[in-house]
């Protein structure tokens, strides 16, 4: 049986409508006892996550773009690369010493 609120996705078209659609799939997977309704449920969440991501797509469509080549290229001359049409010897150090400025403290090694 489809969830009746979640039907229609043109119904979902502000953060709040996400937001109230959300917490009542929420409060519905609190009582899930059986398999298949725990799938439907699911389903639920997939759905809203799409829509979600649609929105967030729609409202950041051209603010925010980054380009990994662009991104690539002022890298690779910033660290000495591009004379002589090569990359050749690139200087790490200069990259080092400029991202150890975004640091205070060493980062930890608990993970391992």
């Amino acid at each position: 049986m489809p969830l009746p609120h979640l039907e229609n996705r043109d119904d979902i078209t502000l953060p709040d409508q996400l937001i109230r659609h959300v917490n009542a799939l929420d409060t519905l997977m609190k009582g899930v006892v059986a398999t298949r309704e725990a799938a439907i449920d699911s389903e639920g969440f997939r759905l809203l996550s799409a829509i979600g991501r649609e929105q967030v797509e729609a409202t950041h469509s051209d603010l925010i773009h980054f380009d990994t080549t662009i991104y690539a290229e002022q890298l690779v001359t910033f660290m000495g690369g591009r004379r002589g049409g090569g990359a050749g010897h690139l200087n790490w150090t200069k990259l080092g010493d400029r991202a150890a400025k975004m640091f205070h403290t060493a980062p930890t090694t608990n993970f391992l």
